[in-house]
């Protein structure tokens, strides 16, 4: 009996009509802002996404940049007229080898746990010395043309 109570109550009363379209209302209006929200915050997330992107790419373009230009500078300094400049500005005499010269080398020297390493004598010394290091010229005794 209780039951058919609670049923007719529920039915016959506008309190339980109006209770019900509410609370559907207030969980479809909370459900709306929620999806309102979600879509906003995947929307700027986007555009600040977009920002960053374009931000990596003007970084990635200027490394670029500087990737190829010290790519030339390396071959600018490997150069052999470079290198001759920098020979003559220092002061060193080079010479081209003869058809066959040797480089005697003495073993390194440890003074104060240091190592010490042993100029070699560029004339050609006798042939009892322990090492022995072959050098044969590649081109003529020209200087190189840069």
């Amino acid at each position: 009996m209780a039951k058919n109570r609670y049923v007719k109550r529920r039915v016959n009363t506008k309190e339980g009509y109006k209770t019900g379209f509410a609370k559907k209302f207030t969980i479809l209006s909370i459900i709306g802002v929620c999806l309102a929200l979600a879509y906003l915050w995947q929307h700027t997330q986007s555009i600040r996404l977009g920002y960053e992107l374009r931000e990596k790419e003007q970084t990635l373009a200027v490394l670029k940049k500087e990737n190829q230009c010290l790519r030339l500078r390396i071959c600018q300094l490997k150069a052999p007229s470079h290198i001759e400049k920098v020979i003559s500005r220092l002061g060193l005499d080079l010479v081209y080898t003869k058809n066959w010269q040797y480089v005697y080398l003495k073993p390194a020297q440890i003074v104060n746990d240091k190592v010490k390493a042993v100029v070699p004598n560029p004339k050609v010394a006798s042939a009892n010395r322990s090492k022995k290091i072959s050098f044969k010229p590649t081109t003529s005794n020209k200087k190189f043309e840069g």
